[in-house]
């Protein structure tokens, strides 16, 4: 599965992008990787400011962190990439 392959480089991933949250979500059909604002409302225009510039400098930051970790998942065969019994569900 394509989460498992990238939580493999999740330290590499990590130092690139800062703290992340990595929620496999077992049983569903999609998985989360996430950094998240706190203390803030995105329907108060007040906390406007803080949450673009939150994404203005997490953004580049994940790109560039998951580029090449994304690249390297691309090549894999896809049996790989689609099987979902090769993975742990203790470990996330």
């Amino acid at each position: 599965m394509i989460f498992d392959e990238l939580y493999r480089q999740k330290d590499l991933i990590g130092q690139k992008a800062g703290s992340l949250e990595w929620q496999r979500l077992n049983n569903k059909k999609a998985c989360r990787i996430k950094q998240e604002l706190t203390e803030v409302n995105m329907f108060d225009r007040e906390d406007w400011p803080k949450m673009m510039d939150f994404l203005m400098e997490s953004m580049p930051k994940i790109e560039e962190a998951f580029t090449l970790p994304l690249s390297k998942v691309n090549r894999l065969p896809k049996e790989k990439i689609y099987n979902h019994t090769n993975y742990n569900s203790e470990q996330y």
